[in-house]
């Protein structure tokens, strides 16, 4: 049987996760040999040099809300090539692929859901078009089991369209780096050799909680030679930055912008914080941190629990708590023998579960279930 092409379709080629996951699975899956394509509704770009240059790639060049040319470039490039699944890369691309399916031939129709809490009357509103669109789906693909658990009870989606796909990490790629990398990273950036450094990488908008990360970071019970790097950009920049000041913190906290390669930076720390109130399903940000080495300091939403694993409990805190979260990291600076643990359990339980062949090996077996591997194909 000859495998059937997928077509990943994003609203927007931003530099997001789940935006930058699938340009990144999309082009492994090609190396190994799988006939995948990438269209975008429209927006940025931004992730553009980032797609494989072989890969297919369609823009659809989304006009107004609705836009039936858009339509009519999605239906032309489905047909062209013959797909045997579109899978919706979070909500607005879902009324796309529901109208395609309706005017073409789609044998199956994939939704991704890449957030976890969806709060306030704005959002129940936005939930009113979008649940009965995921009935619908054929498989509505879940990042946790605690996010599955939350959504397939509040929108009554059917038990057997459900499935979980966890986040995978290219454990070669991000890995702990050697004393001389770590040395020549923090010289780079200003660091001292022997300062204790805290990295969180994410984008600066309000439900990421880098509010809260610095008032903890502000802590009395933290060494005075400390630093914070804050890594990704966002519309708070500037009201943190007024934070940091007010805190007598201008000199510790570190604002790096958007980062392609976030390695130079991982590499200069000794602990990952995401302080996260909302939204966050299963990081990839902190799967990469993980994989470097880092300890997790993390706010228990979305599927923290499931990534850190029960070793991870005592790194776990309530989302905004501020307090909680300087405690947790207090006890990591005071007990470097625990950091050194912490952070190679982190790493031993993504190479367990949570490694990009694991990953890929879970969408093959999703999107083209009982055809054989192409040669060089994930195992």
């Amino acid at each position: 049987m000859e495998a059937e092409t997928a077509i990943f379709l994003l609203g927007t080629l931003e530099r997001g996760g789940s935006e930058t996951k699938f340009v990144r699975l999309a082009g492994r899956l090609h190396d190994a040999g799988w006939p995948v394509h990438v269209a975008w509704l429209g927006g940025s770009e931004a992730l553009l040099d980032e797609l494989h240059p072989d890969v297919p790639r369609h823009a659809l060049r989304r006009e107004g809300s609705f836009s039936p040319r858009a339509l009519m470039r999605l239906r032309k490039a489905a047909i062209k090539s013959g797909p045997g699944s579109v899978v919706c890369v979070n909500f607005f691309p879902m009324i796309y692929g529901w109208v395609l399916r309706r005017t073409a031939r789609l044998p199956q129709l994939i939704a991704s859901i890449n957030t976890t809490d969806l709060r306030g009357t704005r959002e129940a509103r936005f939930m009113a078009l979008y649940a009965p669109l995921l009935r619908r789906m054929d498989q509505v693909v879940f990042g946790s089991r605690r996010q599955q658990t939350q959504w397939q009870t509040e929108f009554r989606i059917r038990a057997d369209a459900c499935r979980v796909v966890y986040n995978g990490v290219d454990s070669r790629r991000y890995s702990p780096p050697t004393s001389h990398e770590r040395d020549a990273a923090r010289q780079r950036l200003g660091l001292a050799s022997d300062a204790l450094v805290f990295v969180s990488v994410a984008q600066l908008r309000p439900e990421k909680g880098h509010d809260h990360l610095i008032n903890a970071f502000a802590g009395g019970g933290l060494p005075a030679n400390r630093a914070l790097l804050l890594v990704g950009d966002g519309v708070r920049r500037e009201e943190l930055q007024s934070q940091a000041r007010r805190l007598g913190l201008a000199d510790r906290v570190l604002f790096a912008g958007e980062q392609a390669d976030v390695r130079p930076w991982l590499r200069a720390a000794d602990v990952f914080v995401l302080a996260s109130t909302a939204v966050e399903t299963f990081s990839n940000a902190a799967l990469e941190a993980a994989a470097s080495g880092l300890p997790l300091v993390m706010t228990d939403i979305g599927g923290a629990r499931e990534l850190v694993g029960e070793q991870g409990y005592p790194w776990l805190v309530a989302p905004g708590d501020a307090g909680a979260l300087e405690s947790a990291l207090t006890r990591l600076a005071n007990e470097p023998g625990t950091l050194e643990q912490a952070g190679a359990a982190a790493r031993a339980r993504v190479l367990d579960r949570f490694t990009t062949r694991q990953m890929d090996t879970a969408w093959c077996d999703l999107l083209w279930p009982g055809v054989a591997a192409p040669r060089g194909a994930v195992a």
